[in-house]
């Protein structure tokens, strides 16, 4: 599945910033079926570099958006900052600063690593060349922004 910023730039169609991202603006992806359980490529080549952004309903139903403040090539690990909301749009968690180690899960409404049962995604680090940011326990994302290679 290719990411929004890819298909905005083959229909040149605007790619919004990170905070046009609010919970009503998720809903309504999610309404669209925007928002899968399918995995997001974080491999070698596609690696989720600092900007990346993913917009999300959790597992207790709350919808919210990430993006990667840090990715260390060498040890894998992801950094990123997370607003999740409440029904009515005001947050129910944030922050900056969550690190997440390669194979370990997060819970984004708690804004914790490792996530535990209530864990939303898993940092699926199959080998040294291959990573998979994993729905876990039927939470739902979407990329919306694969932001280019620093280097």
């Amino acid at each position: 599945m290719e990411d929004l910023a890819i298909l905005a730039a083959r229909y040149r169609r605007f790619v919004y910033p990170y905070e046009y991202w609010n919970k009503f603006r998720i809903a309504i992806y999610d309404d669209l079926g925007y928002l899968t359980v399918q995995p997001i490529d974080g491999s070698d080549g596609q690696d989720l570099w600092p900007g990346t952004q993913i917009i999300y309903r959790t597992n207790e139903g709350r919808y919210g958006r990430c993006c990667v403040q840090a990715y260390d090539s060498a040890t894998k690990r992801l950094t990123i900052e997370w607003v999740t909301y409440n029904d009515n749009g005001t947050p129910y968690s944030s922050g900056q600063g969550l690190s997440i180690a390669p194979s370990y899960t997060v819970d984004l409404d708690a804004g914790t690593s490792p996530g535990g049962a209530a864990a939303d995604a898993y940092w699926n680090t199959v080998d040294a060349a291959t990573r998979y940011w994993r729905s876990s326990h039927g939470a739902r994302f979407l990329l919306v922004l694969r932001a280019q290679s620093p280097y």
